[in-house]
């Protein structure tokens, strides 16, 4: 305890001695790393619990023992020198990677760092040590240290070139001073000094740069050779073994050890190494250099074979010039090595413009990736020859730019010991034509070009998945021709045929260029808008559908006048499959017709099958008493500061049966009858019961909740709100209803409870903004506090104007009058950043956070860097 009381003793008069002592050993006691306090004789005096785990004593044990009984005895004279530098002030801290030592016995290695605290007088007083356990990085690094030099190697275009980096890096990474690289001369049998590094402290002589090793019998590289094996000398100058002469620098050397460079069994090469420290044999460094030795030798004698196959070469070439189709042949990473002339012919390009290039060039962008797999499918190792050939349609991209499709056919060849891919480029662009039209012809109506229904229910079927992972809906539309039978009885098959014709032309004419429209057979056409459309855009395109109709069709000199009855379906309101949506679509399109209403959209009432509906509404009612529903909360962040300032709660149904159901798939039929009254409290208990856990723990947080209109046309519900903000002794303001925009407009009766829930100090959000119809009179008469720009424009700021401006405005409108701003939908970062030079106050979306549990989002707050700030005492 001396330790720590000195450390808190001085200057924390106001805080008071007790408490800051209790502040300093908790911090002490819970470090992640274990921390010790020694005296000046390096006698531990006080250790945390992290210490005791890392070494395996008790705090009783270590009082009782030094840092050198823990420290390993190669280490402590490096340690011990480190520390004479601290007492004697040449250094205020050091750090160093050693070896310690395990109560169980093992050995391991640790990342520690020591300072010297003294008196207010200079006087040294005793040593603080950090220690963190880095055993399994440093066999980690071990580990992949022969794959990491080896892609050194292989990314130099010569060993000379990578020698001398391979030998620092080696000798930084395990300790070394000095390294030498040995080559074996095939043709005289002895070893010639490739290269050598050395630490920057160390004077290295002339003689180091020997091109032979002098004593060929016995010196340290000889011996490697001899053995075949590695050797280690744990230290020079007390070893009985005669090492050789050591390099001119070896008066302060004693360890030394090296590894042979093998090609199979065959030594090809030596690696050096000396050193200023005694050193025991490392079992995991010889693992590790053993692999290398294999790595290093097969790398070598690759590079030899090289030169050997570069004469072969030749002789191929000069055949594969001659040769009729385009023949193109790579190394095994792709890169181009031969082009012959016919290939020249047909790309464009001259051998000099493609040698030494990646052969993806010669293919078109999009298909780029689709070779380079097959590229690496032929020449995966342990092919057989019977399976390295084959054929594949890719498309070429010539010099001018200009693409073609080809037959591409993949072979192999070896040359000197190394494995080539070659390639036979020919051109199929006219019977891709001919396999094209055919395909056109199977996907379209002959009638009128329109793709038919094989290819709308393919279309429809992605759309539906792209849909799902962009979280964006999808419309269908079926359209059925009005009064077309009777033309085709009347005047014949062929008028109506070209009546057919005619409508698909109005059809592509009237809607955008991504739309998709179909004809499906008969007088039955869909319609699949694009991506993002929403309900409200389905049933604007099915309107401009039926003007654009009215006109009458002149065919033959006649006029016709036909009308169509749409049905209307949307994914996932009304199903999440193809068949699903295309049945509810003929549906609502038959009521239509039966209406005479022109378009209808689907609705389950339409629909025979309304038994699951009312099966949901018990469900429901008994899933609202029994707790089967679950609150995930979603945080709103301000932009000026980065921080949480409040959450808003979002309902989900943990369905027995169904799974977790988001809200949208029970919240309609809960509006639809008097459960959104119970449903509401039970959102809001809970919601406030966490809210009240959050705050209790320093979070500054606040709570909003989406109410339906139903909500505040219950008299009784501003009262039933203030006795669950009593019950959870919440504050008032930390609560925010949000109501949408088109709900807030509704009745006096809901400008009443708006007011009474305004006086009690419960905050009110308008939510969806933009999407209504706001009389800008009748809002700046509500006691609002803030608006909630509809998702939709926030989403569409990155890919028009339009939308920028209207969140501008709505930015602009909100704080002229005193409002906070609420952007919804931020799904990037670029949308973050836009909203902040609109100086928008609050953002809340997927980029930040999706929602989530309360247990979750709690996590979140810790180690987002985006949580909530922490206040003194709960509110």
């Amino acid at each position: 305890m001396y330790p720590i009381r000195r450390i808190v003793g001085r200057g924390h008069a106001e805080i008071g001695p007790r408490a800051l002592l209790h502040r300093f050993r908790s911090a002490f006691q819970d470090a992640p790393i274990g921390i010790g306090l020694a005296d000046l004789e390096w006698r531990f005096v006080e250790v945390n619990g992290a210490l005791c785990q890392l070494l395996g004593y008790s705090a009783e044990e270590l009082s009782r023992t030094t840092v050198q009984a823990i420290t390993h005895p190669l280490d402590v004279e490096s340690m011990m020198a480190e520390a004479r530098q601290l007492l004697a002030g040449q250094t205020a801290r050091f750090q160093a990677e050693q070896r310690y030592l395990h109560a169980d016995g093992r050995t391991g290695w640790a990342l520690i760092s020591v300072s010297l605290m003294r008196e207010p007088s200079g006087r040294p007083a005793y040593y603080v040590m950090g220690m963190d356990d880095i055993t399994r990085q440093k066999t980690d690094r071990l580990r992949t240290m022969p794959e990491a030099l080896t892609r050194m190697l292989a990314e130099a275009p010569t060993l000379e070139v990578a020698s001398r980096a391979l030998l620092q890096r080696l000798c930084e990474e395990l300790g070394w001073q000095i390294g030498q690289l040995w080559i074996r001369d095939r043709e005289d049998d002895v070893l010639r000094l490739q290269d050598f590094w050395h630490a920057p402290s160390l004077e290295a002589g002339a003689n180091v740069t020997n091109s032979v090793t002098t004593h060929p019998e016995t010196d340290l590289p000889s011996q490697v050779v001899a053995a075949g094996k590695p050797i280690w000398i744990v230290d020079l100058v007390s070893s009985n073994s005669d090492a050789g002469p050591r390099p001119p620098v070896a008066d302060g050397l004693h360890g030394a050890f090296g590894f042979p460079i093998l090609n199979g069994s065959h030594v090809t090469g030596v690696v050096s190494f000396y050193g200023g420290a005694v050193a025991e044999p490392d079992e995991d460094l010889l693992a590790m250099v053993k692999e290398l030795g294999g790595r290093l030798g097969r790398f070598i004698e690759r590079r030899r074979a090289e030169r050997a196959v570069q004469v072969t070469s030749e002789h191929v070439r000069g055949v594969l010039d001659n040769v009729a189709d385009g023949i193109i042949s790579t190394d095994e990473s792709g890169v181009v090595e031969f082009f012959n002339r016919a290939a020249q012919r047909l790309f464009g390009y001259a051998l000099v413009e493609v040698r030494g290039q990646d052969a993806k060039m010669l293919i078109a962008e999009p298909y780029r990736r689709d070779f380079v797999s097959h590229l690496d499918n032929y020449l995966r190792p342990g092919k057989s020859a019977a399976s390295v050939s084959g054929s594949r349609e890719l498309w070429g991209q010539r010099k001018d730019g200009s693409i073609f499709p080809m037959e591409f056919r993949a072979s192999e060849m070896v040359l000197g010991g190394e494995r080539r891919f070659v390639g036979i480029l020919h051109d199929i662009s006219a019977q891709r034509a001919q396999k094209d039209a055919l395909e056109y012809q199977s996907l379209h109506d002959p009638l009128t070009g329109l793709p038919n229904r094989m290819l709308f229910n393919d279309r429809l079927r992605q759309a539906i998945v792209v849909g799902h992972r962009a979280r964006e809906p999808v419309v269908l539309l079926i359209m059925d021709m009005d009064r077309f039978k009777e033309v085709n009885d009347t005047l014949g098959h062929q008028v109506g045929d070209l009546l057919l014709q005619q409508v698909a032309l109005r059809l592509a004419a009237t809607l955008r260029q991504s739309d998709t429209v179909a004809r499906l057979g008969g007088d039955e056409f869909a319609v699949l808008p694009a991506s993002g459309t929403d309900l409200n855009g389905g049933t604007h395109a099915a309107k401009k559908i039926l003007q654009a109709l009215e006109h009458p069709f002149v065919v033959d000199g006649r006029n016709i006048d036909v009308g169509a009855s749409i049905g209307i379906a949307h994914c996932p309101e009304h199903g999440e499959e193809a068949d699903t949506l295309m049945r509810h679509a003929d549906v609502a399109m038959y009521v239509a017709k039966r209406t005479k209403r022109g378009y209808a959209v689907y609705a389950p009432q339409l629909d025979e099958h309304t038994a699951a509906h009312l099966a949901l509404i018990g469900e429901l009612r008994h899933a609202i008493a029994h707790n089967e529903l679950v609150l995930h909360y979603q945080p709103t962040v301000a932009l000026a500061s980065g921080r949480t300032i409040g959450v808003e709660a979002l309902v989900r149904w943990q369905h027995p049966k169904q799974g977790l159901m988001p809200p949208d798939q029970f919240i309609p039929a809960a509006e639809e009858t008097e459960l959104v009254q119970p449903l509401a409290h039970w959102v809001l208990n809970q919601g406030l019961s966490q809210l009240r856990s959050w705050n209790d723990t320093g979070l500054d947080v606040g709570l909003a909740v989406n109410l339906s209109s139903w909500n505040l046309r219950d008299p009784e519900f501003p009262e039933l709100a203030s006795g669950l903000l009593d019950r959870w002794s919440v504050q008032p303001h930390r609560l925010n209803l949000e109501i949408t925009e088109s709900g807030i407009m509704a009745p006096s009766a809901i400008f009443d409870a708006i007011t009474r829930l305004s006086t009690l100090g419960i905050g009110l959000s308008i939510d969806d903004f933009g999407t209504g119809y706001s009389s800008l009179a009748r809002l700046k008469r509500l006691p609002v506090n803030e608006i909630k720009i509809d998702k939709s424009f926030i989403i569409g700021m990155m890919a028009d104007t339009m939308s920028v401006s209207i969140v501008r405005s709505v930015i602009e409108l909100g704080h002229n009058m005193g409002l906070r701003v609420v952007a919804e939908g931020v799904e990037n970062r670029e949308a973050w950043e836009k909203l902040m030079t609109l100086c928008c106050d609050l953002a809340q979306g997927h980029y930040l956070c999706p929602p989530m549990p309360a247990t979750d989002l709690t996590r979140w707050f810790r180690e987002s860097g985006l949580g909530p700030q922490i206040q003194a005492s709960s509110a």
